[in-house]
């Protein structure tokens, strides 16, 4: 390294904070392959960029989806369904690399730059029986210290598998369907050696099967990892257990090219041995050859001696080659399907192909398809003859970053910042390689210059420049390419394009991998600078500008940060319809479905702002623009329709939204089948809107509903099932089934754990479930555990966003109140208020519902001054707004928490006033229907009579349980809070009977809601003792009044167990006790039999002389209580 060089990079980064100092320092010199290597990043980019491969953030599904594994790669699908996919071959290094004059990652690129070199030239990549490279992605892991970048190679999923699945799934397979199969193999490899390559792994696992037009199942070639060409030297060739020919072993090591070949085509013989092997095998019946049953295996377990014994068949040919025993053995399968002439022809081609013998071999497939009778070709490739192997200098020589830099624009940064790193590494090259090494210079030239994945540094530019030996003119090139590499969109391969906009194949957004470390502060900010530099550079429509928007946008929405969001998506539209007004009528429909895309986007993140009239013209527009690409069974139109409904739910637009979901839910359960897994999404979104109407019992038998469907064969499911059971267990929560809310939540918890488990990292999702288990358990009075979880799921919040984000702090602020530690909450609150001011703007009714949240916390600490100037604030900000039906709630809500708190003030007068205006809201947002709307009356009858005038309002409170009994069901917790506020009327109106048996109907119902130990099913029993204890006074009832007692004693010896003595609660139970003992006339025994109670609930001291009772009362009888 030059000492220009290490001077400059001891300073690195001087004040751009947000790009990492991932430049190369002298201590590293030696990291990573050989600095001309045909095995490295640029040399493999470079390729993909020569042969015009599309890159895409698309990955792999997740769960267990391994197609198989070979020796040179594990291949992956997709989570599709039916025939549609695609396959992801990930390559990567087996066995000991211990030796190897190549790294690991070393000998990964070569392998991938073999293999594509072999895919991708014009000779090959279009010939029908040789499977097609789709795309590349990323792999990526960064907990290394060194982190990991490799790409992935994209293939069209085969429907049938490979031919080892086939022939065993797809059977019985006929004669003629065997030699169709087995012409296209053939076919392939001679075609293959025609072009002077070797396949050099040739094996059922790696031909696989696709469907031709016609129908009929189609062999292709696929993993080329270890093809060979004449030109190579000291040919190796891999060790594939039952497959290889005989002199292809572990300690041999050179081979000629004729040797290689021959090799080849001994294990073809093999394949074409199994294929004759199982004809006729027992299969599924879904794919039939041929007329002719098969009389010597009929049932299953036949095919299976076939497959014992196709291994001992296959060892004696690699001993002994083509013996003539062993061959008959396996064309007996064979004979009853054809003509003995047919069966000699096929015993010549297997003794020409199995040769123990190389130079006894046949020298070539054509030799092979003549003895068969099948015809040498059925396709007319592109005669290319050129070099496909490229030398390493070539590849890293030719590099260029102007076509690369909108295939990676949109991908993960830190990819970027790793070109930009291996660029400086090639170009601290010397002697032979100085052509790559100046060529990198001049590239990074054009990288520093426009602020791509590095700062913008103009003395860089420069430096980088002068080192290369080019002109500024070279360098303008380069720019004039970039500028004119794309404007408006960057169409990628339309086949995978179609799978993401039909949902089948899922997409790795860069946020993914951010979240997982912690870092989206940095990559945002990285983001930000690079898309500004970018944008300045080549402008707001050019392609890259667009790509970096993409990535943004996505940054934005994980944060939180809609108007961001909304902003980029808007940004990209612009980019598009620039674009779009350049293309004639009749050109390709993509870029309008792009767009119709992110409208989509546009109108969710205005949604997710509430910005509900935004997110309305936005979401309309949407649909308006897919109307004309897809019909209304395509999922885009169902997913946009559904961001429709959520909007309506969210303006209080109920009845639409409700009508809108079960008219779609009806329709497309006759159009999709009812178990569609779109049916699914649909009841999902149908509950929450519910949930929003307060329509409990509803939205938990739609939730239920959407359970039942039963989709194990797609992964990706698992997690719709999950979200729909962590839905269901706030649906129990909020009636009050805390039982079964507990139950769904730990199987939500427990499905997290299982995921952190498998990839070693905590999702986003994670912390909302322990908030919501939490809230189950503080509810249940389990307020350890509770903590507990609580406290977790704010340090995990904390690593998705940090301690200022308002998720978090919305959890930090349950905390504090489920223990009613106000200490610091004030500030809390304030720091929500200021997130969400952030986040929506002042004034905004998201920031208006989190200021009415610290009103509460005011008045929770008898700041009523502070609480009442607050609420007044916020009621006046709703009176300014132009009110349309979408805030008229939150201005209801907050005049009712005014009036209240004047009430709690004993400002009558001003209380009257809001109370009487919180009704009339009341009856605009509710209805006279609603429960709420009655218990509202009640709220201003008690006001204006002061406390009093409870015969009217116990027509009130009879007239609102009966609503919420029809609104919620008899079993539901609002019914159950409605009816105890009747109780309440009758106990001061003296009503005590009607109350007792008011009580005795609700201690059923709230023991299966909570248990019979909650918290709340105590002191519903305690208010029932105290109804009883009344009765008996009143009716003169001494057992009743005993009774009473009885039954206030057991529930304070629970509660103080519960709660312990000082609490709340068990202070409630000591004035009961001391009420049920005067009616008994037990005043004088008070204290003594207080005392006792004290001791059987564990919480006793020892009593004093003062207490009137000494030690005498150890001795007493327990028949005193």
């Amino acid at each position: 390294m030059s000492q220009a060089f290490s001077t400059y990079y001891s300073s690195a980064y001087r004040s751009d904070k947000y790009f990492l100092d991932w430049r190369p320092k002298p201590t590293h010199e030696a990291e990573g392959p050989p600095r001309c290597s045909p095995s490295h990043l640029i040399s493999f980019l470079s390729l993909i960029t020569d042969m015009e491969i599309d890159i895409y953030q698309t990955i792999w599904d997740g769960g267990p989806s391994t197609l198989g594994v070979g020796g040179t790669a594990i291949v992956n699908q997709t989570a599709m369904s039916g025939e549609e996919g695609i396959a992801f071959k990930r390559v990567g290094p087996k066995g000991d690399d211990a030796g190897d004059e190549l790294s690991a990652d070393a000998r990964v690129f070569k392998a991938l730059i073999s293999e594509v070199s072999i895919l991708t030239h014009p000779s090959i990549r279009d010939y029908p029986n040789i499977v097609d490279l789709e795309a590349i992605c990323f792999e990526t892991d960064f907990s290394y210290s060194t982190p990991k970048i490799l790409p992935v190679l994209m293939f069209q999923k085969a429907p049938y598998g490979d031919l080892g699945a086939f022939v065993k799934k797809e059977a019985p397979l006929g004669f003629d369907g065997v030699m169709q199969l087995l012409g296209d193999i053939l076919r392939t490899v001679a075609y293959l050696h025609s072009k002077n390559l070797i396949h050099g792994d040739l094996k059922p696992k790696n031909i696989l099967v696709f469907k031709a037009d016609e129908g009929q199942p189609l062999a292709k070639l696929a993993d080329f990892g270890f093809s060979l060409q004449e030109t190579d030297t000291a040919i190796k060739l891999p060790v594939s257990m039952g497959w290889n020919a005989p002199e292809v072993t572990y300690e041999y090591t050179d081979m000629t090219f004729d040797q290689a070949r021959r090799a080849d085509i001994f294990s073809l013989g093999l394949v074409a041995l199994f294929l004759f092997h199982h004809v006729g095998s027992h299969g599924s019946q879904s794919v039939a050859h041929g007329n002719n049953a098969d009389p010597i295996c009929e049932p299953e377990v036949l095919t299976r001696k076939r497959e014992v014994d196709w291994c001992a068949i296959s060892d004696r040919v690699r001993i002994h080659g083509s013996n003539i025993s062993t061959i008959l053995h396996v064309l007996q399968y064979v004979e009853p399907f054809t003509t003995e002439y047919q069966v000699h022809k096929l015993k010549m081609f297997l003794e020409s192909a199995l040769s123990i013998k190389p130079q006894e071999r046949a020298s070539d497939c054509f030799e092979l398809l003549k003895t068969l009778h099948l015809p040498a070709s059925t396709t007319s490739p592109i005669d290319d003859n050129s070099s496909i192997h490229d030398k390493a200098p070539s590849l890293c020589g030719r590099f260029r970053i102007a076509p690369l830099m909108s295939l990676i624009a949109d991908l993960d940064y830190r990819i970027r910042n790793r070109v930009n790193e291996m660029l400086y590494r090639l170009k601290d090259g010397t002697g032979n390689c100085m052509n790559c090494s100046q060529n990198a210079a001049l590239q990074l030239a054009a990288c520093v210059k426009i602020g791509f994945g590095t700062p913008r540094d103009k003395e860089e530019c420069q430096r980088l420049l002068l080192y290369s030996g080019r002109s500024d003119a070279d360098l303008e090139t380069i720019l004039r390419d970039i500028r004119n590499t794309g404007h408006g969109i960057n169409l990628k391969n339309l086949k995978i394009l179609q799978l993401l906009m039909d949902g089948h194949l899922e997409v790795v957004w860069s946020s993914s991998n951010f979240r997982h470390v912690g870092d989206l502060d940095t990559s945002i900010g990285q983001l930000e600078m690079e898309m500004a530099h970018v944008e300045e550079f080549l402008g707001a429509t050019h392609t890259v500008t667009g790509q970096l928007c993409i990535a943004l946008a996505d940054i934005y929405e994980r944060r939180r940060e809609y108007i961001k969001w909304a902003t980029m998506c808007e940004k990209m539209i612009a980019q598009f319809d620039e674009y779009i007004t350049t293309l004639e009528d009749d050109d390709d429909e993509n870029p309008r479905r792009r767009r119709a895309e992110l409208l989509t986007s546009v109108a969710s993140a205005y949604l997710e702002s509430s910005r509900f009239p935004e997110a309305l013209e936005a979401v309309n527009r949407a649909l308006s623009e897919w109307r004309l690409y897809v019909d209304d069974d395509h999922m885009t139109m169902i997913g946009t329709t559904q961001i429709l409904a959520r909007i309506y739910a969210e303006m209080e637009r109920y009845d639409e939204a409700i009508e809108l979901m079960e008219t779609m839910i009806r329709n497309k359960s006759l159009t999709l089948g009812a178990q569609h897994i779109q049916i699914q999404s649909m009841l999902k979104v149908l509950a929450g809107i519910l949930e929003e109407q307060q329509q409990y019992a509803k939205a938990e038998m739609t939730l239920l509903q959407a359970l039942e469907m039963n989709y194990s064969t797609a992964p990706h499911v698992n997690y719709e099932n999950v979200a729909i059971k962590h839905q269901l267990g706030h649906i129990y929560w909020y009636q009050g089934k805390f039982g079964p809310s507990l139950t769904v939540l730990e199987e939500v918890k427990s499905f997290w754990d299982s995921y952190r488990g498998h990839l070693g990292q905590v999702s986003p999702e994670y912390p909302l479930i322990l908030a919501s288990l939490a809230d189950t358990l503080f509810s249940l009075d389990r307020d350890e555990e509770a903590l507990s979880l609580a406290v977790e799921a704010v340090r995990l919040s904390e690593q998705f966003s940090d301690d200022t984000h308002i998720h978090t702090l919305n959890t930090l602020v349950s905390i504090r109140c489920y223990l009613c530690d106000f200490e610091g909450l004030d500030a809390m609150s304030q720091g929500i208020v200021d997130s969400s001011t952030k986040l929506y703007g002042p004034n905004h009714p998201g920031v208006l519902r989190h200021q009415r949240q610290q009103a509460k916390i005011f008045a929770e600490q008898e700041h009523y001054t502070k609480a009442e100037e607050l609420l007044r604030q916020i009621v006046k900000a709703y009176e300014t707004l132009n009110l349309q039906h979408t805030w008229m709630r939150g201005y209801y809500s907050a005049t009712w928490d005014l009036a209240d708190i004047m009430r709690t003030q004993k400002k009558w007068e001003d209380a009257v006033a809001y109370f009487s205006r919180a009704v009339d809201l009341s009856f605009q947002v509710n209805g006279e229907k609603h429960p709420e709307y009655w218990a509202d009356q009640d709220d201003l009858a008690d006001v204006r009579s002061n406390g009093g005038d409870w015969a009217h309002r116990l027509t009130l409170r009879l007239k609102a349980a009966d609503l919420a009994k029809t609104r919620w069901g008899e079993e539901s917790v609002q019914a159950v809070d409605a009816m105890v506020d009747v109780a309440r009327a009758h106990f001061e109106l003296s009503n005590f009977k009607a109350g007792e048996e008011l009580y005795k109907i609700i201690m059923p119902i709230q023991v299966k809601i909570g248990g019979h130990g909650s918290a709340k099913t105590l002191r519903y029993r305690s208010n029932l003792a105290f109804s009883m204890g009344m009765v008996g006074f009143t009716t003169n009832n001494m057992e009743k009044r005993k009774e009473s007692l009885k039954m206030t004693e057991e529930i304070y010896v629970a509660t103080v167990k519960m709660h312990g003595v000082d609490h709340e609660d068990s202070q409630k139970c000591v004035e009961n006790l001391m009420f049920s003992y005067k009616l008994l006339g037990y005043e004088k025994d008070a204290a003594r039999l207080y005392g006792k109670l004290k001791s059987l609930a564990g919480v006793a001291d020892k009593p004093s002389e003062e207490d009137g009772s000494g030690d005498e009362w150890e001795t007493d009888s327990e028949d005193d209580c």
